[in-house]
């Protein structure tokens, strides 16, 4: 041969290629009671034979594509590899979105007070709870509580919040009251009760000495005017929609006086210088005394008796007249009069 034989080496790299995908969110999700695909991926890259894995945590990879149940954001991994190529990887964010529920239908119900129970009306349901004074009875505004049971996979719809609030109110009872009187009567007398007659309801009745006076709910027993107020109670209006008090006035009339009096004559002597009367008379009328002849026989009036004294010992007659004024409760009794004669000696050298 015209050649000696020769060996060149010569060192080839082949590198690895690009690939492509496209993972793609599934969009518009909501929630659902199941499971449901997050993603679409596709592999670009022509004669490529193994699959596009994915995980949701970055650990644990699998070729299915991945699922979500709750509500929530969840952020899925792919990657794709191949011997002959770069790994490719990458991640997205899938939205499971809350189901809307709608909020359960109001009771429009105007309750008015009836004394039983009243219940507010709702829809129910295992998706939420409803709080547990939906039912009263006296009047007044509740406030209702309605709570999603899985707020993390529901919301109501028009609002974030989880629980709704409703209000309850019960409105008073309209009280329509006729006849409202009280007929007077006489000290010492059994006191009347106020008369009114009502469609609905007690009516409460207190009393006062003048209209803008105090108001109690004791009877008055002295003599007097007086007003009464009749009143509804809770749970209660007039027709006319308030709840003010409504007066009426009466008298408790005096009782008749009386007055007598002990000894009705007195003689006064040298024996007896001075002598009492004794006053006797109903209820707190102010005694008062007055002599005929003052230069015979003077008065004085220390509680219930009556002290005649003689004048100088003069001889002569008198009339005491006893008087009782008109007293809290009672009128004033006719005058008593009591006849006192003075007997004394004449004087030495008179005759």
């Amino acid at each position: 041969s015209n050649y000696d034989e020769a060996s060149v080496t010569i060192n080839l790299t082949i590198t690895k290629s690009s690939l492509s995908v496209t993972v793609t969110p599934i969009t518009g999700l909501v929630y659902n009671t199941t499971a449901q695909a997050l993603v679409q991926g596709t592999i670009n890259t022509e004669g490529i034979t193994g699959s596009i894995e994915y995980s949701l945590d970055n650990s644990s990879w699998s070729t299915n594509i991945p699922t979500g149940t709750d509500a929530g954001t969840y952020t899925v991994y792919y990657r794709l590899q191949d011997s002959n190529y770069e790994t490719i990887t990458g991640n997205v964010s899938v939205e499971i979105a809350k189901l809307e529920l709608a909020q359960p239908s109001k009771d429009v119900t105007e309750y008015i007070y009836t004394g039983s129970e009243i219940t507010y009306q709702l829809a129910i349901s295992d998706l939420y709870t409803i709080s547990n004074n939906i039912t009263q009875t006296n009047v007044g505004t509740y406030t209702i509580e309605i709570t999603l049971v899985d707020s993390a996979n529901y919301k109501w719809v028009g609002t974030e919040e989880e629980t709704l609030e409703y209000e309850f109110s019960i409105g008073q009872a309209t009280t329509v009251i006729s006849g409202l009187a009280i007929t007077g009567w006489t000290y010492g007398e059994e006191a009347n009760e106020p008369t009114a007659t009502t469609n609905f309801g007690t009516i409460a009745y207190t009393y006062s000495t003048s209209e803008n006076g105090e108001y109690v709910s004791t009877v008055p027993t002295n003599a007097g005017t007086y007003n009464a107020t009749f009143t509804p109670l809770s749970n209660y209006q007039w027709s006319d929609g308030t709840v003010v008090a409504k007066r009426v006035s009466w008298k408790i009339n005096k009782a008749s006086g009386s007055l007598s009096i002990s000894p009705a004559t007195l003689t006064l002597n040298s024996n007896a210088k001075s002598g009492q009367i004794t006053v006797t008379r109903v209820g707190d009328g102010k005694i008062t005394a007055t002599s005929s002849n003052t230069g015979v026989a003077t008065v004085s009036v220390s509680g219930n008796t009556v002290t005649v004294n003689n004048v100088n010992e003069t001889t002569g007659t008198a009339t005491i007249t006893i008087s009782v004024a008109e007293g809290t409760n009672h009128t004033a009794p006719s005058n008593k009069t009591c006849a006192v004669t003075c007997e004394f000696l004449p004087a030495i050298g008179t005759t």
